[in-house]
């Protein structure tokens, strides 16, 4: 039986791998981006594990500018 992952779980999941390199290397711990933007450390957890379903672009956006990230959003038909 074979798991279908659907584009936007697999976005997620690329955004949240994206985050949590951008914190290591700037040897930032959680607690310390959740102190930086207020989003709860279990938020930034689920966010980074690709478990958040359906972040707010505050939230996202928030988070990029503390790790010093570009958010790109594109929106396509």
């Amino acid at each position: 039986m074979a798991i279908r992952v659907s584009q936007e779980t697999k976005q997620l999941q690329d955004l949240g791998t994206k985050f949590r390199r951008a914190r290591r290397a700037k040897e930032y711990s959680i607690a310390k981006v959740e102190l930086m933007t207020g989003i709860s450390s279990v938020t930034i957890t689920n966010l980074e594990k690709g478990r958040c379903e359906n972040p707010t672009f505050q939230t996202l956006h928030k988070i990029a500018k503390a790790l010093e990230l570009k958010l790109d959003i594109s929106i396509t038909e």
